[in-house]
C-alpha cells in the first residue's frame, strides 16, 4: 500500500515540475515575441518623432509628449532612436536603430540621452527632444 502511494506521489511531483517547465518556456517565448515586435517598431517610433518635430516647427512655442507603450533609447550622437533587445540566449543579442530625419531647415536638438516609454518635445525657439514625460 505504501509502495503505491509513493509511486502516485512521485508521479504527481514529476507532473508538477513538467507543467512548471512548459509554462516557463511559454512565458519566455511570449516575452521574446513582444520584445522582437518592439525592436522592429523602432523605425515607426522615429517617424512619429519626425512628425512631431515637423508639427512643432509649424507653430509657435509648445510641447508634445509621445507615449510609446514600450521603452526606447534616445541617443544624442548620431541623432537616432535605438532599442536594445537582449535575448535569453547570449548569442542572439540584437540592437535596432533608426535615424530621426525631419525636413531640412527644421532645427531640433536632442538634449539628453536615456531610455523611456515617453519622448518629450518642447519648442522654445529651437525644438528640444528628451526622454521622459514633459
Amino acid at each position: 500500500m505504501s509502495k503505491g502511494l509513493s509511486v502516485t506521489l512521485s508521479l504527481a511531483i514529476v507532473t508538477f515540475f513538467a507543467v512548471a517547465l512548459v509554462a516557463n518556456i511559454g512565458i519566455e517565448r511570449v516575452a521574446e515575441i513582444e520584445d522582437r515586435m518592439s525592436m522592429h517598431a523602432v523605425p515607426l517610433v522615429a517617424q512619429r518623432v519626425e512628425v512631431a518635430i515637423y508639427t512643432l516647427n509649424a507653430g509657435n512655442d509648445g510641447e508634445v509628449q509621445l507615449n510609446l507603450r514600450d521603452e526606447y533609447n534616445l541617443s544624442k550622437n548620431p541623432d537616432q532612436i535605438t532599442y536594445n533587445f537582449t535575448s535569453y540566449i547570449p548569442s542572439q543579442d540584437d540592437t535596432r536603430r533608426s535615424e530621426i530625419n525631419p525636413p531640412e531647415g527644421v532645427g531640433y536638438v536632442i538634449t539628453e540621452e536615456g531610455r523611456s516609454e515617453y519622448i518629450c518635445l518642447r519648442k522654445t525657439g529651437i525644438i528640444k527632444v528628451s526622454p521622459g514625460e514633459c
